[in-house]
Order: C-alpha cells, then structure tokens, then sequence
C-alpha cells in the first residue's frame, strides 16, 4: 500500500516549517519517534492523515485546532505528502482554512495531487475537492477510518480492528481483496431473475389480454392455457364452416347480378345511340341555314387580299423615294468633307518639314543626357561630404589603436591572477576529497562497529535468557521427578477418563498409589509441569536457533570490516571496541573541523576567482567592442581612394563642380528634348489620322453611290407593279385605313370552321341512322329498377361474407399469436426456475445462512488469523491464539467478529475481557498478519507501512522484549514500521530513531542512528 518518502509540514501542530525525509532510514525499517509530551510525535501521524484524507489521525482530535498557534494571519498552513505505492511516487499538498484577523470566512481551501515520475510531476487532481478526495480514496485504497485502523494504530484506537464487529471488518476486508465484485454479481442475479418474473407476468397478462379480445366465452374452471386453447381452435373450425357455406351462396347471387348489369348497360348504350342520332340531325340542318352568309365572306377575301398586296406596294414605293433622298444628302457630305481634310494635311506636312531641322542639335542634347545619366545618384550627391567625413576618422582610427594597446596589457595581468588563484582552489578541492574519504572510511568503520557491538549485546541478552530458561527446565524437572508416574505423558482429557473410572480405595493404574480421594489434583499438577517444561524446551530451542543466527550476523560483520582494512575483532572485549569506536569518532570529528576550515577556504577563493573572473570578461568586452570600432573605421576608410576616384570622374565627366547645378541643368534638359520628341510625334499621328480621313470619305462615296443606283432600280419596278392593281372604289375607301390582314385571319377562321363542322355532321348523322337502323328505344327505368334491387341483395351477402372472414382471419391470427405466446412462456419459466434456486443460494438460503461474499470474507480473515497467531502464540507464551466467532445470519453480514481462545483456561473468552496489554499485542499481530497476506495475495493493495502510536508502555519487560524481536524480524520483509513509545528499554534496542524536540516556540526532528 502506502510507504511514505517525505513529508513536508508547516504552521501545523507545533511545526513552523519542518521536513522529514524517510529516505535517510535507508535499511532500516524498525524505528522509533522519540521526545517529550507535547513535542508533536502523534502530529506526524495527524499531518500524514491530514494530506491523504482531510482529518486527524484520532477521531477524537479536531484537525480544525491542529493550525500552529504562533503562525502569522498571512502564513498558510499546510501539509506536503509525498509518498509510494506499487512503484509509483504520489505527492498530496492540502491546507488548512483559517480566518484572517477582521476577516469571517476562512481563506480558499487547496487540494492539490500529482503523479510523479521520472523527476517530472504530472497534476492529476481536479478544481473539484470531492472529486480530488474520492481520486486519493481509489489510489490508497482505504477510507479514513479503514486507514486508522490497518496503518495507523493510533493511541487509544489501536484495538478498533480487532474488537470491531462483522459490519466494519466486512467494509475493510471487501476493499482490501476487493470481492465487491461479489455482490455485484449477486445483484445482478437478483436483477436477472426480477426482470425475468417480470417478464412471466407480462406473458400471462398477455396471453389473458388477447383471449379476452376474442369474446369467446370459456368455462369458469378452464384455467390451464393450453385446454383454452384448444377450445378455441376448434371453435374457429366451426365458424370457419359456416364462412364457407355463405361464400357458395354469394357466387350465385353475383351471377344473376352480372346478368341485370349486362342488360341495364346494353340498354343505356343504345339509347345514348337514339339521343347522338337527334342531336346530330339538329346541327346539321342549322349549319344548312348558314351556307348564303359563308359564301359572301369568302368573295370578300378576295378583294381584301389584293387590296392587302397593293397597300403593301404603295408602302414600298414611299419607303423607297425616302431612302433615295438620304443617300444624295450623304453623298454630298462626304464630298465637302474630303475637301477639307485635303487642306489640312498639306498644313500639317509642311509643320512637320520645319520641326525635322532641328533634328542634329536634339541627337546631341540626347547623347549628353544618357551619357550622364548614372552621376544622377545620391550617392554622387552625398560624395563630397563623406570623404570629408572619412578624412576626419584617421584621427580617430590612431586613438582606438592606442587605447586597445592599454587594455590588452591589463587584461594580460588579470589572467595570470586567475590562473594563480585556479591552482589554488584545485588545491584545496582535492584536499577536501582525500579529507571526504577519511571521513567516510572513518563513519563506515563506525557504524559497522556499532552495529556490532549492538549484535553482541543482543547476543549476551540471549544468553542471559537461554541461562535462566535452562534454570527453570532444571526446576520443573526436579519437581516432575518427585512424581512416581514413570515415563509415560497424559493429557487432560486421558486423566479425566482415568479419574471418571477410579473409586475411592483402589490403586492408580498410572502412579500404582491408593486413591485416597477422586477430587486429587496431582495429575493436574503433574499435566500443567509437563505443559510448562515443553513450552520451555521449545523457548530454549528457539533462544539457540537466534543466538546461532545473531553469530552468523556477527561474522558477517567481522567479514565487512576485514573488507574496510581493519583488523579483526572477534577477538576483542566490548570494552575494547567500545573505546576503538570513541577514537574513531574523534578521527571523524578533526576531520570535519579540518574540513570546515578548508570548507572556508575554497569559498573565499572561489569568491576571488569570480570576481577576477568578472573583471577578466569586462576587460574581454571592452577589447572585443574596441576593436569591432577599429575594423569598422578601416572598412569606412578603404572606400576613401574609391569615393575620390568616383568625385574626380564626375568633373570631368559632366563639366560640373556642383552637384546641385549639374541636376538643375540635366533636368530642364530632359524636359526639352521630351517636349521635342512629342511635338514630332504628335504630329505624325495627326498626319496619319487625316490621311485615313481622306480614305474613309472616298471609299463612302464611292459605297452611296452604288446604292443609289441599285434604289432607283428598285422603285421603278415598283411602280410598274402598282399600276396592275383594279381595286373598288367602295372596298378600298372601307379597308384601306383598317388592319386588313387581322380582318382577313377573321374572316378565313369562320369559313374553315364552317366548312369542318358540317363535313363532320353530315358523317356523324348518316353514320348513326345506318347503326340503329331496324332497332327499337329501350324502357331504361325499368331496367335501373331491377339492376338496384339485384345489387341490394348481392351487397348484403357479400358484406356478410367480408365481416366474417376478417373476424376469421383476426381470430385466426390472435390464436396462432396465442400459442406462440405459450409457447414462449412454457420456455421461459424453464429457465426461471434454476435461476430463482441459484440466487437463493448466493444470497444466504444456505445451509451455512452465509452469502457469497461473506463466505469468501471468512476464509480470507481465517487466513489472516493463521498468520496473525504466529506471532501472538510467541508474544503471549503459546498463551493466547485469535479465532472467529461462529455466527451466521443470512439477514445481515455476519461471521467476521473475532474471539480469543485461552489456551490456561482451555477455552474461548470475548476480545473486550483481555488486558490493555494483550489486547494491545493482539492487536499488533493482528495488523501484522493482515499486512502478510495482503502482500501474500498480490493483489491491488500492499500493506508495506505500519505505524503504532503508544501501547508498549502496557506490557511487561518479557512480553515487550518478545514483541520488539518479533518487530525486528518483520525487517528482513522489507515492511516499514514506525512506533511513538516512551518505553526507555525501546530507546535502547532500536538503533533507529527520529528524535522530535521542541523550544515551545517551534517543534523539530532528526533521524539517530546507533
């Protein structure tokens, strides 16, 4: 599970600020937290319980107080924990809220947790506290309480566990081997075997539901499905006979109804013939009437037409001498205006003509001007003031040289310092190193003679202990002997069956004495030595077999100083080593003043260095940015010859000093030669323009006329035309003005309709006398009369027929859905029962009224006891062993209490009637052999701390004894174990101890090793 690493406290308890740092326990894993009341030893164990859960380390102390009474309003308290878990490294940092002076509420709470790994810590809380908390919970594995009582044994509360009943072990054991899973499962079942009732009732209630729906009426005493289903089929048969029977009936009537159908429309198509025929005749004889009227419209379409044709010529003819008058004006135009684009371009030619002679002097102009053109720079512009510029930094150039000379000759000499000075602090470095590895041959030849004379100590303990136990065998044995019962051994239980046998007067089978009286308790005396002689034979055999392993250890580090070069000491009087040891702490003591002074030493040379150094690269700066200046003035001062060649050719080139008067005169002279230029071509474009003007105007001309021509043709041909019209004055007054081809689309529509109508009429009309010739008008009421009733008839049988065979077909489909039904409900409750049978089981309707998860609980905590009564049995002198009440109560979680059985009174006492004492070891081994088996199971949980706040001060010096070897022994396992106690005896047996001191101010701590 948890092993702390460091814990970081401030402003908590009596701690201002202090770390303690579990990592410098390195091997060893028994210690002890030593000091004075009040110093803050159960604080340790608050502030641990504090970062991982929010709360004391006893539920009797209010964590709200543990805020440190001399911190000031702005200082935080709060605790950083960081700790390991299955080879993972976690941090916790929480505070603790407290009100600021004029202040009513605390300060923000903080809840911070990381994963750290690889030196890189990754935040893995929340912004919620809950959510934050509930993370911690999941990692450790434990609640606050379940913490307390497994890891924490804490003073007063260390026996919870042990005396806690079946309800509270079962939370703690359940998330230790984590058999939630268990009654999850069970739930599940239960859940399974709910739905699957659930799911029978639904198929009764459907099953009853759909028999209802059919209305059939059952006997009252029908109860089974499948008899009520079996009625129900057969009285589908009967219906379904009856069905058929009418379907026969309905084929007859819809025989003779087809018939009167087939009647009822010949009748009605002959007399809708009958009413064609004298409705045809009537159109036809109207249309007969109208043929006068049609005859003129169609003599005036033809005078309309030729009088369209004529007004169309005369349109012509108008259109035409118009046109003919518009290209005579355009002719004429284009005439004048040739005349005058003529004038013009003599005019322009000869302007042109008197520009060409200035033709040589503007070459010339134009020459100059790109012959100059790359002096138009700024850099010809700005040449004359540089080289002023570059003639003064000569000066300069010779002052930065000077000064350079002055710097690199100081800079010479503050490296030679450095170098000086260097060699000296060397010096003293591997002064120190040779003084580090006295120093740590020295603290290694200590410890591992500590460590020895230790291991000696423990060694002529044992054998004072082996020596009074051979002591007390040799008394037993003088006493057994007194007793004349020969060689053979008997336990109680044979006694009693001896004495259940004996009478008053007769001689013991086993002693051969008369038996003055049944109630003689020498046999009992004579058992109990017999007990005691072997528990001591087996105490002296195991005080052997550990001063055999304690003398293994100490050749062991007999061997690791032989390794360090030192001489041998098996040899050597406690005294002796003892006295070796002072002498080889004083060597470690002159050491380490030697090593402070030259501590000292290499600090202020190191600080001359620095400084040295610092003055070195001021020096190094000043010379690198000097002479950076110097090279930037050479490069400047290499363009000198340059820019005086470039002056020098600008002279001679371009006649001009002045850089100012050459760009006045380049420019007015740019400006004229452009004016030149575009004067000439100006007017060359316009030449060329009035050119093509000329050209325009005779292609025109030429164009008009041929249009003339071929106009005048057209109109006399025209006029010809016209004069072949011989139109009526009256028509052509009436029409002329109108739109006579709209009235002649008229006129032509009602002719062409006239004529398709009575063509189709005249058809129709003899065509329906030759169909109904010889036929007589059938009586059509009284055939719709008979066609009515027939259907009637026919309509009422067949809608019999459709009702019964849906309600058919509905029973036929309820039914066939009904035994499906059953079907699946005969399955269903197949199932059901095995499964009802199985969750009884599971839950506790047992022989043993255990559930499943309560049993697999008892096994585990059996095991757990097995371990835990190894180390009881030792402590308690194969007094006492742990066992679990029998108890089972299906209702609730039962059978995890745990009772004493008292191996002097040969029978099982409650927990609560032990001493504090006892109970206090009981308790221990109990802790013990729940953190092996975890560790043994391999699980998701490791118990690999343990921490015991007080308890020890209860047991007597044996027992004490017992328990701190048996705490001893638990460090081959690697378990971390951390004890408060003021027991003197344990000051002087565990070599490791975390010493806490206190000035009432402020509380510290420091790691002791023996």
């Amino acid at each position: 599970m948890m092993r702390p690493i460091e814990i970081e406290i401030n402003n908590f308890g009596p701690f201002k600020k202090e770390i303690i740092d579990f990592r410098q326990l390195k091997h060893h894993a028994l210690f002890l937290i030593t000091g004075k009341t009040g110093a803050g030893k159960t604080t340790i164990f608050d502030a641990m319980m504090f970062a991982l859960y929010g709360t004391a380390s006893t539920q009797s102390r209010n964590f709200k107080a543990l805020r440190n009474q001399h911190a000031q309003d702005h200082e935080e308290s709060y605790i950083r924990f960081l700790f390991a878990i299955q080879n993972k490294q976690y941090e916790v940092i929480r505070n603790l809220p407290h009100v600021k002076e004029g202040k009513k509420t605390p300060i923000q709470s903080r809840l911070e947790f990381y994963e750290c790994n690889d030196k890189i810590k990754e935040k893995i809380s929340t912004h919620k506290k809950s959510e934050t908390n509930e993370l911690i919970k999941s990692i450790v594995k434990l609640n606050a309480d379940q913490f307390r009582q497994i890891l924490i044994l804490p003073q007063g509360e260390f026996k919870k566990f042990l005396v806690s009943d079946s309800e509270s072990k079962n939370d703690i054991l359940r998330t230790l081997f984590n058999t939630k899973y268990l009654e999850v499962m069970v739930k599940k079942l239960k859940e399974k075997v709910d739905d699957k009732i659930e799911t029978k009732k639904r198929y009764e209630h459907s099953i009853e539901l759909m028999i209802r729906q059919l209305d059939i009426e059952l006997p009252n005493d029908m109860v089974d499905y499948g008899k009520q289903i079996d009625t129900l089929l057969q009285y589908y048969d009967a219906e379904l006979i009856l069905h058929r029977n009418d379907v026969e009936r309905l084929k007859d009537y819809e025989s003779k109804f087809n018939k009167k159908l087939e009647a009822l429309q010949s009748g009605e198509k002959l007399n809708e013939q009958y009413n064609k025929l004298e409705q045809y005749r009537d159109t036809y004889n109207e249309l007969k009437k109208q043929k006068s009227s049609i005859d003129s419209k169609r003599a005036l379409i033809e005078q309309l037409t030729q009088l369209d044709a004529y007004c169309k010529i005369k349109k012509d003819i108008e259109e035409l001498e118009t046109k003919i008058a518009e290209i005579n004006q355009t002719i004429q135009t284009e005439k004048d205006n040739l005349q005058k684009y003529s004038v013009k371009r003599q005019e322009l030619e000869a302007e042109y003509e008197e520009r060409l002679l200035l033709d040589n002097e503007m070459e010339q102009l134009n020459h100059y001007l790109i012959s100059n053109k790359r002096f138009l720079n700024v850099q010809y512009k700005l040449i004359a003031d540089k080289i002023k510029q570059l003639e003064l930094r000569l000066t300069t150039l010779d002052k930065y040289k000077k000064e350079k000379i002055q710097l690199q000759d100081q800079y010479e000499m503050i490296k030679d310092e450095i170098k000086v000075n260097e060699k000296l602090y060397l010096e003293q470095l591997e002064q120190n190193i040779k003084i580090n590895e006295v120093i740590s041959q020295e603290q290694q030849k200590s410890e591992l003679l500590n460590e020895y004379r230790l291991q000696k100590l423990k060694i002529i303990k044992l054998q004072n202990q082996m020596s009074a136990l051979q002591e007390n065998y040799q008394v037993i044995q003088k006493e057994l002997d007194t007793f004349n019962f020969g060689n053979g051994e008997f336990d109680k239980h044979s006694i009693e069956v001896i004495k259940s046998q004996l009478k008053e007067g007769q001689n013991c089978p086993v002693c051969n004495n008369k038996v003055l009286t049944i109630n003689d308790i020498s046999h009992d005396k004579y058992h109990q030595l017999v007990t005691e002689q072997k528990v001591n034979e087996s105490e002296i055999n195991n005080l052997a077999n550990k001063i055999k392993w304690e003398n293994e250890q100490c050749k062991k580090f007999e061997e690791k100083l032989v390794s360090i070069k030192f001489s041998s000491v098996n040899h050597m009087q406690l005294k002796e080593v003892e006295e070796i040891i002072q002498k080889t702490d004083k060597t470690i003591e002159d050491n380490k003043i030697i090593k402070e002074k030259n501590d000292r030493d290499v600090k202020a040379l190191k600080v001359i260095c620095n400084k040295k150094q610092t003055e070195s690269e001021k020096f190094e700066k000043k010379i690198k940015s000097i002479s950076s200046d110097i090279e930037k003035l050479n490069d400047d001062l290499a363009l000198l010859p340059v820019m005086k060649d470039k002056y020098e050719s600008f002279i001679s080139e371009t006649t001009f000093e002045s850089y100012e008067s050459f760009e006045q005169y380049y420019i007015h002279n740019k400006k004229e030669y452009k004016k030149y230029i575009d004067e000439v071509n100006q007017l060359k474009i316009s030449i060329d323009n009035t050119s093509k003007a000329i050209t325009n105007s005779k292609k025109t001309i030429e164009h008009q006329s041929d249009m003339l021509m071929i106009n005048n043709k057209l109109l006399e041909e025209r006029m010809s035309t016209k004069r072949n019209y011989d139109i009526p004055d009256d028509i052509s007054v009436q029409y002329e003005s109108k739109n006579i081809e709209g009235i002649l689309n008229e006129l032509n529509d009602k002719v062409k309709t006239f004529d398709n109508d009575f063509k189709q009429f005249e058809v129709l009309k003899n065509e329906y006398e030759t169909i109904l010739e010889g036929k007589t008008r059938p009586d059509i009421i009284k055939l719709q009369q008979d066609y009515e009733k027939q259907k009637e008839v026919k309509i009422a049988v067949f809608e019999k027929v459709n009702r019964d065979k849906s309600d058919l077909q509905i029973m036929l489909k309820t039914i066939t859905q009904l035994e499906n039904e059953y079907c699946e409900y005969n399955n269903h409750m197949r199932d059901i029962v095995s499964e009802m049978k199985l969750y009884e089981v599971l839950n506790g309707k047992n022989e043993l009224k255990l559930s499943i998860e309560n049993y697999v609980l008892i096994y585990y905590l059996e095991q757990i006891l097995k371990l835990s009564n190894e180390r009881l049995k030792k402590m308690s002198h194969h007094r006492y062993e742990l066992v679990r009440k029998i108890e089972a109560d299906a209702r609730k979680r039962s059978g995890l209490e745990i009772e004493v059985y008292d191996f002097h009174a040969n029978r099982v006492r409650d927990i609560s009637s032990l001493s504090g004492g006892e109970t206090f070891i009981a308790s221990l081994c109990l802790a013990l052999g729940l953190s092996d088996y975890v560790m043994q199971q391999s699980g998701g949980i490791n118990l690999e701390s343990v921490f015991i706040d007080e308890g020890f001060g209860t047991l007597d010096q044996e027992t004490l004894d017992t328990a701190v070897d048996v705490l001893n022994e638990l460090q081959q396992s690697g378990k971390l174990i951390g004890i408060i106690s003021h027991v003197q005896s344990l000051k002087e047996t565990i070599p490791a101890m975390l010493n806490v001191t206190s000035d009432g101010f402020d509380s510290n701590t420091s790691f002791v090793f023996k």
